[in-house]
């Protein structure tokens, strides 16, 4: 194994989308797609299956607007039909004839589409990574590995957020030689205030 590949080893691979949305529908693709980015689920987005064609071995699930009536042609492990309030008993015979495991109705089924989404294992990839860096006193050096192991897995290609959890710390912003550079409250205007509003960054 190479250096680099060593340097590597620990990192997850990266992310190919497991779950597709097929809908034509623009007001479903932003309340869907807005609840995937909360359960941290990437999105393939399709306005019908044919455009899924010879994508069937990327993707391990479907959602299914309620505006799509073709019956699909692929094998899926999961099928979801994503309808509206409102929509009565005909999302339930769509549900029948489209072949769909489960039902979501929106907005009602919100939060549980993100914690199905969340819990989803998506084919060939690994899981998300969190790391802690804990230091056992001030100065011991927390804020720089932290920012050094941010920077690494940043320039490696993967999305990396850095959280700076101390409620006694100055602001990572500080450590990166960042302060100033963008508007908002900071370390002690937070601590002082006890929240992060609209203003705050």
């Amino acid at each position: 194994m190479s250096s680099n590949q060593a340097d590597r080893a620990w990192l997850p691979e990266q992310q190919v989308p497991g779950v597709a949305l097929v809908t034509a529908s623009e007001f479903l693709r932003e309340e869907i797609s807005r609840i995937a980015t909360a359960a941290s689920t990437p999105l393939r987005i399709a306005a019908s299956f044919r455009e899924l064609v010879g994508h069937s071995d990327a993707v391990g699930t479907v959602l299914v607007g309620s505006d799509i009536s073709e019956i699909h042609g692929g094998k899926w492990a999961s099928l979801v039909l994503i309808g509206l309030a409102g929509e009565g008993d005909a999302l339930w015979e769509q549900a029948a004839a489209l072949g769909a495991q489960r039902v979501a109705v929106l907005p009602e089924a919100a939060g549980w589409l993100a914690e199905f989404l969340a819990k989803l294992e998506t084919p060939g990839t690994a899981s998300n990574h969190i790391v802690g860096i804990l230091g056992g006193c001030g100065g011991a050096g927390a804020s720089t590995l932290a920012v050094w192991l941010a920077c690494a897995s940043g320039a490696s290609g993967r999305q990396t957020l850095l959280v700076d959890a101390d409620p006694l710390g100055g602001g990572l912003d500080m450590a990166i030689g960042a302060e100033g550079s963008r508007p908002g409250g900071r370390g002690a205007a937070l601590r002082q205030s006890g929240s992060c509003g609209p203003g705050t960054r």
